[in-house]
């Protein structure tokens, strides 16, 4: 019998050894919330966190925050020792076997600690905000709701009767099996091969054949807003095959589409015109570790290429702004960054700016995100893009996203246009409709002939 091996690590060794390692690692603590715990910092009360949830005790052993580099935690004979931040702070276990995301968190960026929960509140222009879920809410349990896209090859092993969990994993992280499949039969072939001969075939899945809708889809399950329709998805598979996929009907997104809460990439993606074009795809701008292959100041626009060649070498005629500045390259417009959840994010619906969506519906826009100078209003920019682009592009973003608004709003004057809305934005507009199907009172079922069967008239 022959170990399943891992191929993730930097040393190939049997599943079972490192399983064992790792468990041992993250799972030996079980976390129990103390009695009215407080969280301090160097001998402070740790700010911006609520002092009743940020003190743990792992079997007797009591575990505060001592500074930003490490954990301290003191035993009650007197004893102690320190451990990573990383390691401790990310997940506690309770005594039915759920890893739970802990309330407070460290920005290595700002370099303090915060409320997680907190952070992911989000801001509506039209209603009063989300008040901060409790820590121990099920969108916080590991084991549900994170675990997919940090650790590789995860069972859950949920129990119904008992109402318990007894997860493992063979990796944290995203190892090689993750995109290329099981690598046993790999390293079998690789290692039975003569010195300098590797063997024709290599038993496994080779990503460089991929089609760029094969990349697309292989990424996909961890960068979208999506809810799981099986567990067997594999890679070369379709995406819609395992996973449906949220769209604009979530208050997660403004009504034009940008991004209000959190949202992991892929809806607004498919929303790119560069992404419908069946040509990019996730490899051709990063690595398969996530890294950006364009970072480099000299190098930033060529990611556009070879599309966009004509304007990769001639960039102010199109930016409008002078190259090597601020607005000088094309992510700076079409990708701009917006901040949640204390996590950077970028706009990939690579949509021009639109100010006139942002005076309607409060979303961002790359121009005021940028330009913050009491003079330069909404109003301000969407004069200057009108005047260097005479084509009104705006208008068929901000006929669409009213059309989402009214179907959130429960609006159904414009059911007709929300159906006929063309494509490629025929099914985003539907779907922000049919969990509101039910209560339109001149809905009735659809049939064969077309959008206008299903209203009464």
């Amino acid at each position: 019998m022959v170990a399943h091996v891992v191929v993730g690590g930097p040393v190939v060794r049997p599943a079972r050894q490192r399983g064992l390692q790792f468990r041992r690692r993250l799972f030996e603590p079980l976390a129990v919330l103390h009695h009215q715990p407080v969280a301090r910092i160097d001998g402070k009360r740790l700010s911006g966190a609520n002092p009743h949830e940020a003190v743990f005790v792992f079997r007797g052993i009591e575990q505060c925050i001592s500074n930003v580099s490490h954990l301290e935690e003191t035993g009650k004979t007197g004893g102690s020792r320190r451990s990573d931040k990383r390691g401790r702070i990310g997940q506690c276990l309770d005594q039915r076997g759920p890893l739970q995301v802990l309330p407070i968190a460290y920005d290595i960026r700002t370099k303090s600690w915060y409320d997680t929960t907190g952070s992911g509140v989000r801001h509506f222009h039209d209603r009063p905000a989300d008040e901060a879920l409790p820590w121990r809410d099920p969108a916080y349990t590991f084991n549900t709701s994170c675990y997919g896209c940090h650790v590789s090859q995860l069972a859950t092993n949920y129990d119904l009767k008992s109402d318990t969990y007894r997860t493992v994993w063979r990796e944290p992280g995203i190892n090689c099996e993750a995109c290329h499949g099981p690598g046993v039969e790999h390293v079998r072939a690789c290692r039975d091969a003569p010195k300098d001969d590797p063997p024709k075939d290599l038993k496994i899945i080779i990503t460089k054949t991929f089609t760029p809708a094969q990349h697309n889809d292989t990424c996909a399950p961890c960068h979208a807003k999506m809810s799981p329709i099986t567990a067997s998805f594999k890679p070369k598979d379709r995406y819609f095959d395992h996973y449906d996929l949220v769209a604009l009907e979530s208050p997660d997104f403004y009504p034009d589409g940008r991004d209000l809460g959190e949202n992991y990439t892929f809806t607004t993606w498919r929303m790119s015109p560069c992404a419908k074009s069946g040509k990019l795809h996730c490899v051709h701008c990063h690595t398969s570790s996530g890294r950006y292959r364009f970072a480099e100041p000299a190098k930033a626009n060529h990611a556009c290429l070879p599309c966009h060649r004509q304007r990769v070498a001639n960039p102010k005629p199109h930016t409008h702004h002078k190259p090597g500045t601020p607005g000088g390259q094309c992510v700076d417009c079409h990708m701009p960054k917006t901040d949640f959840a204390r996590m950077i994010r970028s706009d990939h619906s690579m949509l021009p700016p639109t100010p006139a969506a942002t005076a309607a519906f409060k979303s961002p826009n790359a121009c005021n995100m940028c330009h913050k100078k009491k003079e330069e209003t909404i109003a301000w920019a969407d004069k200057l893009v009108r005047k260097w682009r005479p084509r009104d592009y705006q208008k068929p973003i901000l006929h669409r996203a009213g059309l989402i608004a009214s179907a959130r709003k429960q609006d159904w004057s414009r059911l007709r246009d929300m159906l006929a809305c063309p494509a490629p934005w025929t099914a985003w507009a539907r779907r922000a409709v049919p969990c509101r199907w039910g209560r339109c009172p001149r809905v009735r079922r659809r049939t064969s002939t077309g959008p206008a069967s299903s209203l009464e008239h």
